[in-house]
């Protein structure tokens, strides 16, 4: 598993590219209602707008052993 910081700086470079998706985005909306075209790709590029642009829901790690060994003798 990667560490937060690089996942982070992954994410902060994906972020980068919003500006590019906006664009494509307006362009796609103005061809397909030229063009009646498909709204699929229209579709795609809003999700990933959407990934990029909300946050992120924070996720719970799992137990580590030494928790779920914890975990076990409280049990027991």
């Amino acid at each position: 598993m990667e560490n937060p910081k690089d996942i982070q700086d992954k994410l902060t470079h994906l972020r980068s590219y919003v500006p590019f998706l906006e664009r494509m985005i307006l362009k796609l909306e103005v061809r397909s209602q030229q063009m009646c075209s498909s709204k699929g790709q229209l579709e795609r590029l809003h999700g990933l707008h959407n990934f990029l642009t909300k946050p992120l829901p924070k996720v719970n790690p799992r137990p580590g052993r030494h928790q779920q060994q914890q975990q076990q003798q409280q049990q027991h």
